[in-house]
């Protein structure tokens, strides 16, 4: 029963939701032997994707043993598997309430996978039966759809009304809050939760939550006590942006104290601090910084232009070289500089014209009142004309120098939204410019996406979250979440799309539900677009798309509308027909017609077309067709494994075994068919039956070593590995030696009576032995062979006192059939009597298929038929011997390691004896018709890397009852049979 138990345990962990079930109240030895049959067939049909079949089984399983867990939960993987969703909501109910632990939730992933919208009526049914676990997993499940389904409020609404909701689903329902903005809920949620079970995550949610519901007091109370916790550094990072924002000026000092005291500044907040020194005027600790920031001498310069020395600044002008910054040169030769000396200095490229420019320019306004209304002109005016004139760079410089501004010109909007174009044309962004916004109040989304751009999603989060009601806003968000975030990701595309519907937002949109595995949801977004929005790329992915989703039609459309390879296109649609149903006619012509269609190709691509080809025409039985396109492939690419293995398989098929063995030899050479244990298994097969035995012998060993490797491909099952050990065994040696001996008793054969004899009765024979050495001239063919043999019987007095010995001749003349002819000379006695020559027929018949008297790896139990003939002529006198033995029994397996099995049986035994009487020369016949019982036990010993065993033993105990005949006085007789073969 180890062997059922294994079988069992393995079927019905095979599931990805029930492998964790536990199996309480496991079934007893006898249900199993009960049902194994019905378990052991559907695991047959399930392999074989006849799922309705093994459903069928397991049903009639059922009826032996109702309600009973294993079964059930075995019949619910095949339902899963088969998508039956009536008949897996019927054997969830069937279970009882501790089995049902991850079906729920699996039976809703199928109805998921079938329709669109959630089953919510047959969902809230569940729901009270639920465990939290399986409630967790079924409202993720549950929420994921409806975000695809841009549901986002209905699946709020629908967790809400599941109040009391557990720890989990109180996170979900707060994450999911949080993405409708609903920061009040996000608080409640997260509050009733013990604040040491909220992760640092959801702690940080909870924080800005509270932050941005202007309860700040609460939030500084989450982590008053926990400097160092990222919240901490979260709410003082919010607080300070605030803070700058509102020009609070004493609170943003305490806000940089406490992030340089337990944390770190980044350094668009050193930039920040940097700037609230400049506006405070702190030139100690404006300089300060500028030594942490390693400001260059035109750094500096601007650092003594803001701090209002201008004499300082305009003499360290003087030293400053104009080769390492030549914009500010410029910029600022243009204030102190004459037209003689900016031409006095050399720039070169884009800068070279710009001098010119300048020069010109001063040259043109000598005069001292120019001068001044030059000086008095602002940042507007001045950077409003650089931009005219095709200078962009120095426009922005002019607008950096003239930050931070002020709430009017904030207000205005022309500066900041000039400054934030500027910045859009760059590349890279140059983020100490940006960072020098975070104090603005005006243009937070088109600021969060220059951040983005920049790559600093962190600050595109900081200034969205929460913050946002414009479509450039949820694309900027969207744009932001990382692979993990897909749901929300969608659902900011699908706000974006609604406020400012755009094909972009239909891509984005697209390509998520690809990543959340939605192909259908992927699909619907991509044709809901006109072909001509979508560029080349995008086409190619819907014509993949829909061939996955067996819409080849559709997918031939935009194919057709694209620059893809549309070779490989049709091989994937053809393969796909074929695999899906090889049997089916339409199928398969479908398949051959898309193959068709290939015009242009590679040769690669043309051996892969005919190689499709070649398998669809063996599937129509179109046997001429496919060899020729498997000579067409190979025409293509000689040197591809693949054709060589498909067209051997094909020429064993047409029974052409040499040519088959030399396509297969040709294959098994490369390295992709060099751990294929079936084809070195064909390969030896075949070379057996080219009589070629060294080359069978080393096939056979190279497909054994195979077997045992740890990499391997087509492994053999354990049946075909001990068949190809026997066979290894059978043919390796040209010898055989087989011995066997037997006690009888009551109705056994003996010496016939004669009436006429007046002489005492010879006592019958008791017990016998017999031990043959035998040679097969040909160890492949074992068809001939010669033989001598010793045997001895004797009496119930004289256990073995009759010897004698022969030799001999057999020969087996049919190749399918175990049947054997002997000739062969006999003493008896041994060294005394006169020499005898004698023809024997004997056979095995029956013993074959499933019938097979042999070892069964995969099996716990088989039936074994067979019926035994031997007869035996000696021409001298006329004398025959003639036995006929039928048996068929049950095997039981016992043992693996020994090949042990028992196995009772029945067995119907017919004789005749035509012998010469004692101490007369006449001939006496009889004849006996005997029916019995036997069992018998068999094993092997010595089972070594490439035989299964080399000992095999066989011991019977039979008893027989004499139905009809004259050879024995007896009803009744008992014999016990040993024998032995190496």
């Amino acid at each position: 029963m180890n062997r059922l138990n294994l079988v069992l345990l393995s079927m019905l962990c095979s599931g990805g939701f029930t492998s964790t079930v536990a199996m309480a109240e496991p079934m007893t030895d006898y249900q199993k032997f009960r049902t194994y049959h019905y378990i052991e067939k559907a695991q047959r049909l399930q392999q074989d994707n006849d799922l309705p079949g093994a459903i069928a089984e397991i049903n009639r399983a059922l009826t032996l043993l109702p309600g009973q867990s294993d079964l059930l939960l075995l019949r619910f993987n095949y339902q899963m598997e088969a998508g039956d969703l009536a008949g897996v909501r019927q054997t969830v109910h069937q279970l009882p309430r501790d089995k049902q632990h991850g079906l729920y939730p699996a039976a809703l992933l199928l109805q998921l996978s079938q329709q669109t919208q959630p089953d919510m009526q047959w969902i809230d049914q569940q729901w009270p039966t639920l465990s939290a676990a399986d409630q967790h997993y079924a409202a993720k499940l549950v929420i994921q759809r409806f975000i695809v389904l841009e549901q986002q409020q209905q699946a709020y609404q629908w967790l809400t009304a599941k109040q009391p909701l557990s720890a989990d689903l109180t996170r979900l329902h707060a994450s999911l809050a949080g993405t409708l903005g609903l920061h009040k809920q996000v608080i409640d949620d997260l509050s009733s939760l013990p604040p040491k079970q909220l992760s640092d995550p959801e702690t940080d949610s909870l924080v800005m939550a509270l932050m941005q519901n202007n309860q700040s007091e609460q939030a500084y109370a989450l982590i008053e006590k926990q400097p160092y916790s990222s919240s901490a550094l979260l709410y003082y990072r919010q607080q300070l942006q605030q803070q700058l924002a509102l020009r609070d000026w004493v609170a943003a000092e305490q806000s940089f104290a406490f992030i340089e005291r337990y944390h770190q500044l980044e350094p668009q907040e050193q930039q920040q601090k940097f700037q609230l020194a400049l506006v405070k005027k702190d030139w100690p600790l404006a300089l300060q910084m500028a030594g942490q920031q390693e400001l260059n001498c035109w750094q500096r310069i601007d650092l003594y232009m803001q701090a209002g020395n201008e004499k300082l600044a305009e003499l360290l002008f003087q030293s400053c070289p104009a080769s390492e910054d030549p914009q500010s040169w410029l910029v600022y030769a243009e204030k102190w500089l004459a037209a003689d000396q900016v031409a006095s200095e050399p720039l070169a490229g884009s800068f070279s014209q710009a001098q010119q420019q300048l020069v010109a320019e001063k040259r043109r306004n000598v005069s001292a009142s120019q001068h001044r209304r030059y000086k008095a002109t602002g940042p507007d005016e001045r950077s409003y004309q650089l931009v005219r004139s095709g200078q962009p760079d120095k426009a922005l410089a002019v607008l950096a120098k003239a930050l931070p501004f002020n709430n009017q010109v904030q207000q205005q909007g022309i500066l900041p939204q000039r400054l934030l174009q500027l910045l859009s044309k760059q590349e890279p962004i140059n983020t100490d410019i940006l960072s020098k916004t975070d104090d603005w109040t005006v243009l937070r989304v088109e600021r969060a996406e220059l951040w983005r751009l920049a790559g600093r999603c962190d600050k595109t989060l900081q200034l969205l979250t929460g913050q946002t009601d414009t479509a450039q806003g949820w694309r900027s968000l969207a744009l932001c979440q990382d692979k993990d975030s897909a749901e929300f990701a969608l659902a900011q595309w699908q706000k974006a799309y609604q406020l400012d519907p755009q094909v972009s937002d239909q891509l984005a949109m697209a390509y998520l539900h690809l990543q959340l595995d939605d192909p259908q949801a992927a699909l619907s977004a991509f044709t809901r677009m006109k072909p001509e929005q979508l560029l080349d790329k995008d086409k190619q992915s819907v014509a993949q798309l829909a061939l996955e989703l067996d819409q080849a039609e559709l997918g031939e459309r935009y194919l057709l509308a694209s620059s893809g390879d549309r070779a490989d296109w049709y091989l994937a649609v053809a393969e796909r027909l074929h695999v899906k149903d090889s049997n089916n006619q339409k199928n398969n012509q479908q398949a051959l017609s898309y193959l068709e269609k290939i015009t242009t190709a590679s040769d690669k691509q043309w051996a892969e077309v005919h190689l499709q080809k070649a398998w669809i025409y063996q599937s129509m039985q179109d046997y001429p067709a496919a060899e020729q396109s498997w000579q067409t492939a190979l025409q293509k690419a000689p040197d591809d494994a693949r054709l060589h293995a498909g067209y051997g398989y094909l020429l064993i098929r047409l029974n052409r075994d040499d040519e088959a063995l030399i396509q297969l030899k040709q294959a098994a050479k490369s390295s992709q068919y060099k751990n294929d244990v079936a084809m070195k298994g064909q390969i030896a097969y075949l070379s057996a039956d080219t009589k070629n035995l060294d080359e069978t012998l080393y096939w056979l060993e190279q497909a054994i070593d195979a077997q045992q490797a740890p990499v391997k491909q087509n492994a053999l099952t354990a049946t075909e590995l001990y068949r190809l050990k026997r066979y290894h065994q059978n043919i390796s040696k040209n010898w055989q030696v087989t011995a066997s001996t037997a006690v009888r008793h009551g109705a056994s054969l003996t010496v016939l009576d004669t009436a006429a004899n007046e002489e005492p009765d010879i006592e019958p024979i008791r017990n016998d032995a017999i031990m043959r050495l035998e040679y097969f001239q040909d160890a492949l063919k074992r068809d001939l062979s010669v033989y001598m043999q010793l045997s001895t019987n004797g009496s119930s007095d004289h256990y073995y006192n009759n010897w004698g010995h022969e030799y001999g001749l057999s020969y087996k003349p049919l190749n399918h059939t175990n049947l054997w002819l002997s000739a062969a000379v006999q003493q008896y006695p041994l060294g005394e009597g006169d020499w005898r020559a004698l023809l024997r027929l004997s056979g095995d018949f029956f013993n074959q298929g499933k019938w097979q008297s042999e070892w069964q790896s995969e099996q716990d139990h088989w039936r074994e038929r067979k019926l035994f003939v031997d007869a035996v002529y000696w021409p001298d006198g006329g004398q025959l011997l003639l036995q006929s033995k039928f048996e068929q029994g049950k095997a039981f397996r016992l043992d693996d390691s020994l090949f042990q099995i028992v196995r009772p049986y029945a067995l119907s035994q017919l004789d005749y004896r035509k012998q010469k009487a004692p101490g007369s020369g006449l001939n006496a016949e009889g004849w006996q018709w005997t029916a019995g019982l036997g069992v018998q036990s068999r094993f092997g010993l010595g089972e070594t890397h490439y035989d299964a065993y080399r000992h095999k033993w066989e011991l019977n105990l039979e008893w027989q009852y004499q139905l009809a005949g004259d050879l024995s006085e007896d009803q009744h007789a008992l014999s016990l049979q040993l024998s032995y073969q190496y």
